[in-house]
């Protein structure tokens, strides 16, 4: 079985800056478990798209259950994003890479220009959670993942937040070439 998670959420900044911002959240004070990013490749596609895959280490604490079973709390998590400049839109393709037997997670979130508001970014996400190691955890375990996820996106989102608050007050929300700002 497969478990969904759903939400909305607006940033009260701009789509470019909100875009770098992704770009730029790590390290912040929410994101203490982020061991390690790295950019696995990074172009421009035929259309204009900026294409990034980036490999990011992360270090979790174990539910009690968790700890008996599995010794290793650290998972590699691939990204891939896509940004559209032309449609002001950027896409985000997230999922562990290791223990996905145990749990794997799927994260596809849609960044885009606020239709009420040019000044508000709205974030789409959608994830699918599911386990496949039975032995009667199975539902157990994905019921974990959804609430875990959605503990974790609170604290994402208040990671973003603040790098906003730090582009903004470094000046850096006044940019509109963003592209030149991601890619160098």
């Amino acid at each position: 079985m497969v478990k969904f998670y759903k939400s909305n959420y607006y940033y009260e900044y701009s789509w470019p800056i909100v875009t770098l911002a992704w770009f730029l959240r790590y390290p912040n004070p929410y994101s203490k478990h982020v061991v390690s990013v790295d950019v696995v490749d990074r172009y421009v596609d035929g259309e204009g798209c900026l294409r990034t895959t980036r490999l990011i280490l992360k270090e979790g604490k174990l539910p009690k259950w968790g700890t008996k079973l599995f010794k290793i709390s650290r998972s590699y998590i691939l990204e891939d994003s896509i940004v559209n400049f032309e449609s002001n839109q950027m896409h985000t393709f997230i999922r562990n890479l290791d223990h996905t037997k145990v749990m794997k997670v799927v994260e596809n979130q849609t960044y885009s220009v606020s239709r009420s508001n040019s000044c508000q970014t709205l974030v789409n996400v959608t994830a699918q959670i599911k386990s496949s190691f039975g032995f009667g955890f199975t539902n157990r375990i994905e019921r974990f993942g959804v609430i875990k996820f959605s503990k974790n996106l609170i604290n994402s989102r208040a990671g973003m937040t603040h790098v906003l608050k730090v582009l903004r007050d470094n000046g850096w929300a006044k940019h509109t070439n963003m592209f030149d700002a991601i890619v160098t």
